[in-house]
Order: structure tokens, then C-alpha cells, then sequence
């Protein structure tokens, strides 16, 4: 967080708002100018950023998407907090603040291509080098088996699964379990490289899948 002529501004107040419910949530910035929310649902944001002596600094058309982290640097302009800058964000053409690469199943598509067997995982088709088997059955227990990149199940599972931030995996041999039901999901990401240490464990890729959460309408 800086004023226009670059001066880090500490402890400016930061609100973000959830387009789809009006849930806010507020944060100071840091002596080093510095915020985070964590943790913040996907969906469509606006930020509000002000501090004494400078111009209010709303930015809308924000986007939260799984994994892919949103970064707004806010540059205040000197004037009564009154007045009132406002900026629409759009979407960036290339991410750069990581090397992850890999692709958003989103909404529009669960909903409007056909499912085999209502299973989301059959959507994994769209993705680049990726390859599944779909569920398959093991001493009782579904499971899910994906390829991704020429790799090799090894008969233990290669990829990674998450479901709502939190391990998805079977017990017995590494898979996965079986996705929600396809109207209880809102979008999945599959990242098929270059993903973060926190994703470890697999040398495949990783499956995120986040559930919807409803708005107001």
C-alpha cells in the first residue's frame, strides 16, 4: 500500500466485501505497507482502502478463483477521505506472482456439459495431459485414479486431491474419493505443474475441488 509517490503507507484500513453475500472482512496494513485476508471464499470482491489525509480507494471486479492467490497494490492520492477513487479491476492475461500451470473447470461448464454418471471427475477430459479412469472399485471402496503428463499410477496413486482446502484422499491406496455431486460443486483446478511446496507428497499434479457456498439471490 503506497500514496502516489510511492511512500509505503502503514496502517491504512482494508475492507473487503463479498459481492454474492456482503460479507466483509477488515485488516490493517503493516509498517512495511503489507495486507492478507486468507482463508476468503471464491467468488467476486471489492476492496476499500483509507487512511487519514488521503482519498477513499475502492477497486471492484475483483475475482477469486481456487489456488490461484489475487494480489491488489492500492496507490491512495492525497485528499479528504470524502472523496472517492474508484477502479475496476479486469482480469490478468498472464499470472505472475507463481509458476503453478494448470486449468479452472469452472461453474458455467459442470453445469452445462454432460456428465458421465453425474461424476465431475469425467470433466478432467478438458485438461491438457491429464487422463482419467474414473471411479473405479478396490476391496469394496470407490476410488478415483487420474494421469496427468504421461505419469504412472503405480498401482498407489500419483495426484494429489483436495476437497474444500482439506485432503480428499482414500486410506487404503492413495486415491481419491469420489467428487460431491456435481451441484454441490462450484468449480475444480487441476495443476498439472509447477505446483507449491504445500502441494507435495505426489509428483503428478493436484485436483482442488471447491464446493459452492450460495449467495444472496
Amino acid at each position: 500500500m503506497t500514496d502516489k509517490s510511492g511512500a509505503i503507507l502503514p496502517g491504512a484500513q482494508v475492507v473487503d466485501t463479498n459481492i454474492g453475500t456482503n460479507q466483509s472482512r477488515a485488516a490493517q496494513t503493516s509498517q512495511e505497507g503489507q495486507y492478507r485476508f486468507e482463508f476468503l471464499p471464491i467468488g467476486g470482491y471489492s476492496l476499500e482502502v483509507t487512511a487519514k489525509g488521503f482519498k477513499k480507494f475502492v477497486q471492484k471486479g475483483i475475482t477469486l478463483d481456487v489456488n490461484p492467490n489475487a494480489r491488489v497494490d492500492a496507490s491512495l492520492d492525497v485528499g479528504a477521505m470524502t472523496e472517492q477513487e474508484d477502479v475496476t479491476a479486469s482480469a490478468p492475461s498472464v499470472i505472475t506472482d507463481n509458476a503453478q500451470l494448470g486449468r479452472t473447470v469452472e461453474n458455467s461448464e459442470i453445469v452445462g456439459m454432460p456428465i458421465v454418471s453425474r461424476n465431475v471427475y469425467s470433466l478432467l477430459n478438458l485438461i491438457p495431459g491429464s487422463s482419467s479412469t474414473n471411479n473405479g472399485i478396490v476391496l469394496r471402496y470407490p476410488e478415483q485414479r487420474t494421469m496427468i503428463n504421461g505419469g504412472v499410477d503405480g498401482g498407489l496413486g500419483s495426484v494429489n486431491y483436495f476437497l474444500d482446502g482439506g485432503t480428499n484422499m482414500t486410506g487404503l491406496r492413495n486415491t481419491g474419493n469420489i467428487a460431491p455431486n456435481p451441484d454441490a460443486v462450484e468449480e475444480f483446478r487441476v495443476v498439472t505443474n509447477s505446483y507449491s511446496a504445500e502441494y507435495g507428497r505426489f509428483a503428478g499434479g493436484v485436483i482442488n475441488i471447491i464446493t459452492r457456498s450460495r449467495t444472496n439471490q
